[in-house]
């Protein structure tokens, strides 16, 4: 079959393909590195693999088509290990739109340029606006499968475009940009092979030692807010995890003093922004003018993409911002704004994408969960399927009981407020795999060695927690938690009352009274995170993944603020427990108009409380 392009460029674009194409080759079918391919078997791989036809060359979209065809090829571990997620183009066009906003700039900078598709929007909107060409664009990717894909996304502009297959923290930029756009790699911090190197060289260009589990997109961040000019403007996509982590701190504060930030808008959507990642997006928007502590930075929570018309004029234009607030509401839209001065680097930033929020952090009567309790992530085997077993399991290997411990290894074969025996034996009943394998001593009973044999087989002696044991089979030790918080959550936060004596995987972290005294507290604990008010003091914990997805480390649920319990009467204490066991018992019978009136009534028990403290106050 003999295909015809009618777009001319495709023929000018035929080297870039091929080369593209010897990657895919290596990648895809797994062809031999060194194997000759002739130029017309190169062209006819190329359409069998992409499964391109002579409509789709015909189509005047065929370029885009033809780079999607291309991603959507390549390994997605491949892409996933060097942080490579495409930015949507809807996105691509807000970013470009609003850093040419009254800019004529001379010298453009993407850091990590993936396929071009940024740099792709900044030369449609130059060319739309005033066609100036006395500029340069510097591009930077490590990945050549990249740089060939951008080469091909702007052949034609090939002449305003320097394209590095370069490490951009390795090539030592002395020169400032009048524009800096960016959609940086995202990878786990234990994943990057050269970190050591790359937070030297952002630590000593910005002066302050960075925390080590600073992530590679806020590295990128703080290196380009030193590379940018006076006056000169910024937008970077990245994963809003830093609001709220640890090491996201110090990051916070090097914008607050070195650099002006226009706008955070934060997308709380359920639909993932970027496909194939878990994360939530962020775009951070700043204008390198002049810098004062009375700078209103806007806090801008989208639960949807398709507003970004109404974000772009609420950024660009302050006649729709009134006291603060928007003049009128926008769908889908919370504003809120604070001064530079009013804004705690050591705080948690998500919950300031709220335009009401309650002043919990200045009441006597409120203290961290810490106080009370101590948290503590759940058993991680390093093989679960392994390390776990069901009762048929038991009964073929003939493992004894001794060996055995009951466990609750995933987050949804619990339903809360509690975890009782009789869910447990369910479970075991279904087959479930609830039984831990715990090995304390030398083994003298054959079926365990037998057992233990297999996993050497399997290699899960070599994994990487159970190589670093004394002996790889030996589990860490834990008590039993009383409470119990699932790690991921989507929708409610979920605590359980562990009515059992079983242990937990790391699915959830176990919540331990530091004194026995408190165990007293523990339905009232529950109760209070079944109330608005306990949903609002998590909330402010928060870290926030794409789709809709929340996550709380072991530190993050000490920090949840939860009232005195000490100072409750032992008759407010009683009845909370009384709501709890009440709702607990008609939740199960799936009774859910009842339960609200249990509800209810905690709510109204920690509301007459509360109300002749400040707490009501909404602050900024």
């Amino acid at each position: 079959m003999i295909i015809t392009c009618k777009d001319s460029s495709f023929r000018l674009r035929y080297y870039f393909y091929e080369e593209i194409l010897k990657e895919l080759y290596g990648l895809i079918i797994m062809a031999k590195r060194d194997e000759v391919l002739d130029r017309k078997k190169l062209v006819y791989q190329l359409y069998k693999i992409l499964n391109i036809t002579q409509d789709d060359t015909d189509n005047t979209e065929f370029n885009t088509f033809f780079d999607s065809k291309i991603l959507n090829k390549i390994d997605f571990k491949r892409r996933k290990s060097k942080g490579q997620f495409v930015t949507p183009s809807i996105l691509a066009n807000f970013m470009a739109k609003w850093v040419l906003l009254n800019q004529k700039p001379k010298k453009i900078l993407d850091p990590a340029i993936g396929t071009g598709i940024l740099i792709k929007e900044i030369l449609k909107s130059i060319k739309k606006e005033n066609g100036q060409n006395k500029f340069r664009i510097y591009g930077f990717d490590r990945d050549n499968l990249m740089i060939l894909i951008t080469k091909i996304n702007l052949f034609e502009n090939k002449g305003h475009l320097d394209l590095i297959n370069e490490d951009f923290f390795e090539n030592n930029l002395e020169e400032k940009f009048d524009i800096i756009i960016a959609n940086p790699p995202y990878i786990k911090s234990n994943k990057i092979e050269r970190l050591s190197l790359y937070h030297q060289v952002v630590s000593n260009s910005v002066g302050v030692d960075l925390d080590k589990f600073t992530g590679l997109y806020a590295l990128f961040l703080v290196y380009c807010v030193t590379l940018l000019k006076k006056r000169g403007k910024l937008a970077f996509i990245i994963p809003s995890e830093f609001l709220n982590a640890n090491y996201g701190v110090k990051v916070k504060d090097i914008l607050l003093k070195n650099i002006r930030i226009e706008a955070l808008i934060y997308f709380d959507t359920k639909d993932f922004v970027f496909n194939d990642v878990m994360s939530s997006c962020l775009i951070v928007l700043i204008d390198n003018s002049d810098f004062s502590p009375e700078h209103n930075i806007k806090f801008i929570k989208t639960t949807t993409i398709n507003n970004l018309d109404d974000i772009f004029n609420v950024v660009t234009d302050n006649s729709y911002i009134k006291d603060g607030k928007l003049k009128q509401n926008i769908a889908n839209l919370i504003y809120s704004e604070y001064k530079v001065k009013q804004l705690n680097p050591a705080k948690k930033w998500i919950s300031l994408f709220s335009n009401k929020r309650k002043n919990y952090g200045e009441l006597e009567h409120f203290i961290p969960l810490g106080f009370y309790y101590k948290v503590i992530r759940g058993i991680a085997t390093g093989a679960n399927n392994f390390f776990t077993l069901s009762e048929s399991e038991i009964n073929r290997w003939k493992i004894p009981e001794r060996y055995l411990l009951p466990i609750i290894t995933k987050a949804r074969d619990i339903s809360p407020p509690i975890f009782t025996w009789h869910d447990y034996n369910q479970l075991k009943n279904d087959d479930k795999k609830v039984y831990l394998l715990s090995i304390e001593e030398e083994i003298g009973n054959a079926s365990v060695k037998r057992y233990l044999d297999t996993g050497i087989e399997q290699e899960i002696d070599k994994r990487y927690l159970t190589r670093n044991r004394r002996i790889w089979y030996f589990m860490e030790h834990r008590e039993v938690a009383p409470v119990l918080i699932k790690v991921f959550n989507r929708g409610k936060i979920q605590f359980i009352l562990n009515d059992t004596a079983c242990l937990n995987l790391t699915s959830f972290h176990g919540i331990y009274p530091n004194d026995k005294r408190f165990m007293r507290f523990n339905k009232a604990l529950i109760s209070f995170f079944l109330s608005e008010y306990g949903e609002d003091t998590v909330r402010l914990q928060l870290r926030h993944y794409g789709g809709g997805l929340k996550k709380l480390e072991p530190s993050d649920v000490e920090k949840i603020l939860i009232p005195d319990f000490t100072e409750f009467s032992n008759a407010d204490l009683t009845r909370l427990d009384q709501c709890f066991e009440q709702y607990t018992e008609l939740s199960r019978e799936g009774s859910q108009e009842r339960t609200l009136k249990f509800i209810d009534e905690i709510n109204h028990i920690f509301g007459n409380l509360f109300e002749h403290y400040s707490f009501f106050e909404e602050t900024m």
